[in-house]
């Protein structure tokens, strides 16, 4: 299901907090984000991401040319 974000080039912000995302989503994710520019704001809160699927998601942040965090930066699980 992820994947498909990836050619979809009208949505721009996804949250997907507390949804049992765990690192096999994440490289999911950082593979999307490798190949889609449009997406600015992913929201990933309360998650069961390690630093693994983290680190796939800012090398597809850093691919894709993303110069500027905007709404990538993990934040602290409430």
């Amino acid at each position: 299901m992820i994947e498909a974000f990836a050619g979809n080039t009208a949505v721009t912000s996804v949250e997907m907090v507390n949804s049992l995302v765990n690192d096999r989503l994440g490289e999911a994710w950082g593979r999307v984000l490798q190949r889609n520019a449009t997406i600015t704001s992913l929201k990933l809160e309360s998650n069961s991401i390690s630093s693994k699927g983290i680190e796939a998601i800012a090398a597809g942040v850093a691919a894709n040319g993303h110069d500027e965090p905007s709404e990538f930066e993990p934040r602290e699980a409430m």
